[in-house]
């Protein structure tokens, strides 16, 4: 090689040396921009005159400039991605500091639980990596743990920041969404889990408990004024209300043959009933599933099909029309554009799934 065509691939070698260097340090430099204005617009947020816990609240928003970042990551990755641990464990650190600087009796701390550890589970329904259904998967019971002590500190203690507390409800209706669907975790196995759970004197006081909660959260909204708000601005939180509310009633009315209180006049009963009518109802001020249609149609679709037509969902529709004889509003579509996904399991299937709990009724029924 000559001396010439050698200096002359050191120097090319340089200049992409060079080239490389730039674009890692606007790489460096691009994201330190974007945290500082994260953690600057995170400041202004939550550390006003009006805010509570200021020592605390440092922790809290450093917190969430980690957490900003992780939640862009997890549109690329997992949940439970190798490369997010590093993120994890400072908001780990971070958590048991501020969780030092806050009073116990406040329930904020809960809310930075909720957003940092189990959010990010609950935003999509995912559940941590390799979790199936035919096995006890004891980081899903550790997960619904974290729901339930959540959900309880949340209603149960009061927050003195406002805008804690306004977040505070708006995460709610997720971690109750999440709770409610696998429960089922809890019974060993996830597969055929609903009857398991409905012969399960604590699980099913554990509901009753969540509707109650759940109620008072709505009050809360009604009391403030904040419904239309919720509505118009958060219609995912509105949604998962309302699918929650729906979701928890029927598992009550599937409780009640084994306490041997099933009625077709239960006060649970009529007021399912109510919420057949509701998230069926044309009008998005009662069917708060058509709020969520305008932003995301699919989503809408999917939350409105499983809640209605789901396996409980069949079995309810059974109960109510076969045996109570009660009239069941008739679908008109303002949701579904078809009969995709807008059909009742059959007798016999619904026979097979909820055998238990209609003997339990029709037994009634004939005595």
């Amino acid at each position: 090689m000559k001396r010439g065509e050698l200096s002359g691939d050191i120097t090319s070698v340089k200049i992409f040396e060079d080239y490389d260097r730039k674009i890692v340090v606007l790489l460096l430099c691009t994201v330190f921009l974007f945290m500082a204005g994260v953690y600057s617009n995170q400041r202004r947020i939550w550390m006003g005159e009006d805010s509570e816990h200021h020592l605390a609240k440092e922790y809290w928003v450093a917190g969430e400039v980690v957490n900003k970042t992780r939640m862009s990551l997890n549109q690329i990755l997992s949940v439970d991605s190798c490369f997010l641990k590093p993120y994890i464990h400072i908001q780990k650190k971070l958590f048991r500091l501020g969780s030092e600087l806050l009073p116990q009796n406040d329930g904020e701390i809960h809310l930075w639980h909720a957003k940092w550890f189990v959010y990010p589970y609950t935003r999509k329904l995912s559940r941590p990596s390799g979790v199936g259904n035919k096995v006890y998967e004891s980081r899903m019971v550790e997960l619904l743990d974290d729901c339930w002590e959540i959900l309880e500190g949340l209603i149960q203690k009061n927050i003195a920041d406002q805008k804690i507390k306004d977040a505070a409800e708006l995460i709610y209706p997720s971690i109750a969404h999440y709770y409610s669907i696998y429960q089922g975790h809890y019974t060993g196995k996830f597969s055929l889990s609903r009857t398991r759970i409905g012969k399960s004197e604590k699980h099913r006081k554990r509901n009753y408990q969540l509707l109650l909660w759940l109620d008072t959260l709505k009050s809360s909204w009604e009391e403030l004024g904040k419904t239309d708000q919720i509505l118009r601005n958060y219609p995912f939180v509105a949604m998962a209300y309302q699918v929650t509310v729906h979701d928890t009633l029927k598992r009550i009315v599937l409780f009640l043959p084994f306490e041997r209180r099933f009625d077709c006049e239960h006060g649970m009963v009529q007021r399912l009933l109510k919420e057949y009518y509701k998230i069926m109802s044309p009008d998005p001020k009662i069917n708060w599933v058509l709020n969520l249609k305008y932003t995301n149609q699919e989503q809408s679709i999917i939350a409105y099909s499983t809640t209605v037509y789901s396996a409980k969902g069949s079995a309810i529709n059974y109960i109510m029309d076969d045996i109570c004889g009660m009239e069941l509003p008739i679908e008109k579509y303002h949701l579904l554009n078809n009969n995709v996904n807008s059909r009742y399991l059959d007798s016999l299937g619904i026979f097979h799934l909820f055998k238990d709990e209609i003997e339990l009724i029709t037994n009634r029924e004939e005595s």
